[in-house]
Parts: structure tokens; C-alpha cells; sequence
């Protein structure tokens, strides 16, 4: 199920939850902090990151929680201004984010199942009335 393609250069869910743990250590990166590198399974890489993230937030000195961040690696030679962090921006951008990617694992867990049984499926649901019935 984890690595069952959903389409041609769609992400199967192992992919989808690699992704979402890597853009949460990115994000928390944004703050200027270092991070160590997560492990390569994408449950452990969940967890990880998603301990680091709540870890470093929660420990963040209130004179950082408010800071306003650009991370130098960024910033292009010729920019006025690069993209700015706060850690209120990240915690956004993590939820945001993983909430945009957990209804698509969603779709194709749904769509598998379907796939799997479609008449098990065809069955359980309602009939659709196409019009009003007259009597």
C-alpha cells in the first residue's frame, strides 16, 4: 500500500510521507537553527522530525519565538529582502502543509480501495435517484 503508484509522476504514499517530514525540518531550518539529518524510513522520518519540530518551538527563548528570520543561504546577491521566517510562519507553513498532503494520502488510500474491490464498494453505497418519482 505504501508504495503503490496512484498515476504516472504522482507520489505513492511512502513518498508523500517523506516528503512531509522533510519540509517540516526544513521549515523549522528557516529559523536559523541546526538540525540533525532524519533517517531514511518514512514512519522513523516522521517521527523524528515531527519531535523536532514541536521539541525546538516549545524551547524556543521568547526573544526568538518573536524573532523575524533570513536564513543567509537564501539570500540572493542582488535581493533586498528574502523571504523572511518567523516561527509563527512555520508553524503555519508545517500545518498547512500537512494538511494539503494527508487528503491526498487520503484519495489514494480511497482510490486503492476502490481499485481493489470495486464491486464491494458499488454495493455498500446508495442508489442515486436520477429524478423525482411520480405517484
Amino acid at each position: 500500500m505504501l508504495d503503490m503508484s496512484p498515476g504516472e509522476g504522482a507520489r505513492t504514499v511512502r513518498d508523500c510521507l517523506m516528503h512531509i517530514a522533510s519540509v517540516e525540518w526544513w521549515y523549522i531550518t528557516r529559523l536559523e537553527i541546526s538540525l540533525p539529518d532524519l533517517p531514511d524510513g518514512p514512519f522513523e522520518r516522521l517521527r523524528i522530525a515531527r519531535r523536532l519540530a514541536a521539541e525546538t518551538l516549545s524551547d524556543l527563548p521568547r526573544d526568538r519565538l518573536g524573532g523575524i528570520y533570513q536564513p543567509p543561504a537564501f539570500i540572493a546577491a542582488n535581493a533586498r529582502v528574502s523571504n523572511l521566517w518567523t516561527a509563527r510562519k512555520v508553524l503555519r507553513r508545517i500545518v498547512d502543509h500537512e494538511r494539503l498532503h494527508t487528503r491526498y494520502i487520503a484519495r489514494v488510500l480511497a482510490n486503492s480501495r476502490e481499485v481493489a474491490s470495486p464491486d464491494v464498494h458499488r454495493a455498500s453505497r446508495p442508489a442515486q435517484s436520477g429524478g423525482r418519482s411520480r405517484a
